[in-house]
């Protein structure tokens, strides 16, 4: 039989932090010239629904061409990838979604 502090020992677990992000990082193009940066897992999945119209930031079919999709990793993060974006088009012209 198992004492109080032992049955403690054997069904306590470890709390871990696990750090999540989006697997891929993409860049688009919409007709008007507007650069829309975003994050997904699955970046066709994402990219399809952007352009279905169910984002408000984006009327439907506005998406003229996709520039990059990446993997994100340690040196290519989103935050950098819109900042790159912007002082490369301008502040005016990148959506970051």
């Amino acid at each position: 039989m198992l004492t109080a502090t032992q049955a403690t020992q054997q069904t306590t677990t470890t709390n871990k932090t696990y750090t999540s992000r989006p697997d891929y990082i993409f860049v688009l193009q919409t007709y008007d010239g507007r650069i829309v940066v975003g994050q997904a897992n699955n970046a066709a999945k994402r990219i399809a629904y952007i352009n279905s119209g169910f984002n408000p930031a984006l009327p439907a079919m506005s998406i003229h061409s996709i520039i990059g999709v990446k993997e994100q990793n340690e040196e290519r993060t989103y935050v950098g990838v819109v900042n790159k974006m912007m002082k490369r088009y301008g502040e005016h012209r990148v959506i970051a979604v």
